[in-house]
């Protein structure tokens, strides 16, 4: 299923859309300043995109992955973690 992933230059998603199977041709989107739209291709989303199954797929693409662009086009990939908070207590060296 194709995909419209919305997000920064950094690649981090902000938000999806999904065309409906009654959609042809192009799709006309524009993002807000300093935000682009790219079509990925999610193969293990198939069916009834409103079944909540596919809506936790959907919403585990915005939460762990990142946008990245290559010379074979765009793809998901992993996000990376997330910084550990430091606690204020410093380690002796």
């Amino acid at each position: 299923m194709k995909i419209l992933v919305i997000h920064d230059g950094r690649g981090k998603i902000e938000s999806l859309a999904v065309p409906g199977p009654a959609v042809t041709g192009q799709i006309q989107m524009v993002p807000h300043k300093g935000r682009q739209v790219t079509e990925v291709d999610v193969e293990d989303i198939r069916g009834d995109v409103l079944s909540s199954e596919n809506q936790q797929r959907l919403l585990g693409i915005i939460e762990g992955f990142r946008l990245e662009s290559g010379p074979g086009g765009a793809r998901l990939a992993p996000a990376a973690q997330q910084k550990r908070k430091r606690t204020g207590a410093r380690s002796r060296r």
